[in-house]
């Protein structure tokens, strides 16, 4: 009897403190982000439109996450990773981007301005946090560039919606293509400043990316200053640009509200930009991209404890090809919560 109830007991225990690592293990999060010249600035150009949802959760335990993020783990420790304290996936990820050039009411698009592409993707990640405070995170995206991306058909049937005028020139767009882009990105995080009421960290940036649409390294710097910096990453983007993890954790808030102020900068030395350069295989259009470009990012980020963050950001990208006249502003809002 009493060896039976030191089983039950057990038995009872295992239960319970599976349920509470359950508990412990936050829920996925969800995130929508939008991107669009024209949130600020009522442009319709060159990066035009990028709308992507992505799905971060925690690997369980002997799953098939688990097995590639301990991949990821070990490969980030031949590269001067820590012991991890922290996993993390994201899959799906679902996205399509859209690229026009300056004068889109033109038939026939100017042969030296940036040609009409679409870029529709599908993508998993993987992220982790050492000891020290490193980030490393893995991302690969698959897809297909060209009319099969959809691009004309939902740019032209929202400006039918909202009044705008016609894109006349799809008929001159890149050519159907399959695209593969593979990035790895380290990002340490430095305190920099910590109280009760106030934090400031910075978080600086080397990554490069692979792949027959985009090749390009990159560096980069983010300054985050408010409250509850642990509950929330870096807000994330589009490929490419300066991106966080953006996970959300509201669980790790001290109260029922947050907010982060970020700067940033990165620039990326371009080998490869097929949105700019045309076609692996075929003749297509195309202009001559600049080697260098760079990025520079201010925002807010807004956290609420019930399960909300809202991230606002302002993008400043300097000019990407021979012959662009101005620098470009694109706007990004990202939705986040936990489900």
């Amino acid at each position: 009897m009493r060896r039976a109830a030191v089983m039950v007991g057990a038995m009872l225990s295992a239960v319970l403190l599976g349920g509470v690592a359950r508990a412990m293990t936050p829920p996925p999060v969800y995130a929508l982000t939008e991107e669009d010249d024209g949130i600020f600035t009522h442009q319709d150009r060159h990066y035009t439109q990028g709308l992507m949802l992505t799905r971060t959760a925690s690997p369980t335990a002997g799953g098939f996450w688990e097995g590639l993020s301990n991949d990821l783990a070990q490969a980030a420790g031949w590269l001067g990773a820590g012991p991890v304290t922290g996993q993390r996936y994201q899959f799906p990820i679902i996205g399509q981007s859209i690229f026009t050039p300056t004068n889109i009411a033109a038939t026939v698009p100017n042969p030296h301005d940036r040609p009409y592409a679409a870029w529709l993707y599908v993508g998993a990640g993987l992220m982790q946090r050492s000891e020290s405070g490193r980030i490393d995170h893995f991302q690969l995206l698959v897809g297909v560039v060209g009319p099969s991306a959809m691009g004309e058909q939902i740019q032209n049937g929202y400006h039918g919606i909202v009044g705008y005028g016609t894109a006349n020139g799809w008929n001159h767009q890149l050519h159907d293509e399959p695209g593969l882009v593979a990035t790895y990105r380290t990002t340490w995080d430095e305190p920099l400043y910590r109280s009760r009421d106030f934090e400031i960290d910075a978080l600086p940036q080397l990554g490069v990316t692979v792949g027959n649409l985009w090749t390009y390294g990159e560096g980069g710097l983010i300054l985050r200053l408010g409250q509850e910096l642990a509950a929330g990453g870096t807000p994330q983007t589009v490929t490419p640009g300066l991106s966080g993890p953006g996970w959300f954790n509201p669980s790790r808030m001290d109260g029922p509200f947050g907010w982060m102020l970020y700067g940033g900068v990165q620039t990326r030395a371009v080998w490869r930009d097929l949105f700019l350069e045309g076609n692996s295989y075929r003749n297509s259009p195309g202009v001559e991209k600049r080697n260098f470009v760079t990025d520079e990012d201010v925002g807010i980020s807004l956290l609420f404890r019930f399960g909300l963050r809202v991230d606002i950001s302002y993008i400043k990208r300097s000019r990407e090809f021979s012959g662009q006249v101005n620098d470009d502003r694109i706007g990004s809002i990202t939705l986040s919560t936990p489900f």
